[in-house]
């Protein structure tokens, strides 16, 4: 399983992928001078602009949802870029579980899951699996605030003047660099993930321990306290973070991937958010 998926399976509302039917407030649907608007119909759908529907807490989404037709049916699948897959969720992984509609582009998308993933439900519809970092490509934009996804054929105009952040793909998972209480650090871009976990360190002075249980039924000791998180344009900001010592479960992928941790939702905040793996850059608009 994805490893944002697989967190949020393990974690539950620690690290949320956001599909609880009704949680927190709905967000205001007008755009504001923080948002983009929507680019033009693009009739070869190399652009791709899907509606996002969401729900605020803790001043950030919650529920993050683009409504899709599968086969046949209306649904939602939930947003969650530190899955680097589309998916439908499935017993087992199958090829070609399903025909997706979303957007101006249809093709088929696999199963995958486990017996931890069950079917949830939002506004009467089913949200039936996962929209991974696959759907974006090199180019794309979540905006929260004007509530819509993008996947653009070339980087929109004026993100050079947005905060920004060093960023790659590597095996399908989007990395950003940053820096959390004066260090350094390589994160995975996730928006599966609530808050910031940092792996490989104790907790801070005030910081509460806590046992987690994971999937394969190992407990893991976790932090819960705060961070200063800084990005290059940005000013500093108190966010919450998660920090852990080494886990077998999921150090080894993101070790593999020279990663030192989960870049979380309440570090991004309530804003428009874009990113171009050709230009390397991770951009941040106004809060």
């Amino acid at each position: 399983m994805a490893l944002g998926s697989r967190l949020a399976i393990m974690l539950g509302v620690v690290v949320s992928a956001g599909v609880g039917a009704g949680c927190g407030d709905r967000a205001p649907g007008a755009p504001d001078a923080s948002t983009s608007p929507p680019p033009d119909a693009d009739p070869t759908c190399a652009t791709n602009v899907v509606p996002l529907v969401t729900t605020r807490d803790d001043g950030v989404a919650d529920v993050q949802l683009a409504p899709v037709v599968i086969d046949g049916q209306p649904a939602w699948l939930a947003l969650d870029t530190g899955s680097p897959l589309t998916f439908v969720f499935h017993d087992g992984y199958v090829e070609d579980a399903a025909f997706l509609e979303i957007g101006c582009e249809a093709r088929s998308i696999p199963g995958y899951g486990d017996d931890a993933i069950g079917v949830e439900y939002h506004d009467g519809l089913p949200i039936l699996g996962i929209l991974g970092l696959d759907f974006f490509g090199a180019t794309g934009e979540i905006d929260y605030p004007g509530g819509h996804l993008v996947r653009h054929a070339t980087a929109p105009p004026g993100l050079e003047a947005l905060a920004s952040a060093p960023f790659r793909i590597v095996d399908d998972r989007g990395l950003v660099d940053v820096v959390i209480d004066d260090v350094p650090l390589r994160m995975m871009f996730d928006t599966g993930a609530h808050d910031t976990l940092w792996l490989g360190v104790e907790g801070e002075p005030g910081d509460v321990e806590s046992e987690v249980q994971m999937a394969d039924g190992s407990t893991w000791t976790v932090w819960y306290g705060a961070g200063t998180i800084t990005i290059d344009g940005d000013q500093p900001r108190d966010v919450p973070v998660m920090r852990g010592l080494e886990n077998d479960y999921i150090g080894p992928e993101l070790e593999e991937l020279g990663a030192q941790g989960l870049l979380g939702l309440t570090a991004l905040g309530w804003r428009r958010i874009a990113w171009d793996a050709t230009a390397g850059r991770f951009y941040l608009g106004p809060l």
